[in-house]
């Protein structure tokens, strides 16, 4: 099976960029655990790309310096904040045309789960409840 047109292509490239850009996963998650979300889009239309999704931006100056990458080859280096890889899904179709879409992306921890209303009704209640039980608090447990 074959994709269409280039533009085509594109798209389904972008989708699979799209989806890794903005995935949410769990702290001892590998590169190789999320590699598939940029192949998705791609499988659903019977194509597949045969290099790796990314890898880790070297800092001596070696591009893919390891140890973490985002491949279907196993890799046991959880992902942790901080950690900087490309994420460079493609489609190459031989005597045709190539696509990739590369971007570098750093891990983040996903500090978004409240938002502003919720945190201050959060902090609310506990200051509410530090204030019902502080009479009964002896010394020791005031602090």
């Amino acid at each position: 099976m074959t994709i269409g047109t280039g533009g085509e292509d594109v798209n389904l490239t972008l989708k699979g960029h799209i989806n890794l850009m903005n995935a949410r996963f769990l702290y001892g998650s590998t590169g190789s655990n999320l590699d598939s979300l940029c192949r998705y889009p791609l499988w659903q239309e019977g194509f597949d790309y045969k290099c790796s999704t990314g890898h880790e931006v070297g800092f001596l100056l070696n591009v893919h310096e390891g140890p973490h990458r985002i491949s279907p080859k196993p890799n046991n280096v959880k992902l942790g904040k901080g950690m900087v890889m490309t994420i460079e899904p493609g489609v190459y179709k031989e005597r045709k045309h190539g696509i990739r879409i590369e971007n570098v992306a750093v891990v983040n921890e996903d500090v978004k789960l409240l938002t502003e209303k919720e945190k201050r009704w959060l902090n609310d209640c506990h200051k509410e409840v530090y204030n019902k039980l502080f009479p009964y608090l002896n010394d020791d447990q005031n602090e």
